[in-house]
């Protein structure tokens, strides 16, 4: 009797064990989903930085041109 009683026993132990690493799977997974999720909105974020940066050095060069102009004007009369 004590044979069966233990063969259950290491089966239930198995069983949770089973259990138990894909539990892990499908976390670890899920880590990974996240951790690629946000990988990609930060190169969406650092690409749309990068692109209004340069997108204000452009402003600021035509401004800082403009200034120059009507000071060049204003020297010359």
């Amino acid at each position: 009797m004590f044979k069966f009683g233990k063969m259950r026993e290491d089966e239930q132990r198995a069983a949770s064990n089973k259990k138990a690493a894909q539990i892990q799977k499908d976390k670890d997974a899920a880590r990974k989903a996240r951790s690629a999720h946000s990988a990609n909105l930060r190169v969406l974020r650092l690409a749309k930085e990068a692109e209004d940066k340069k997108a204000a050095d452009i402003v600021s060069a035509e401004k800082d041109a403009a200034k120059a102009k009507k000071a060049a004007r204003s020297n010359a009369a």
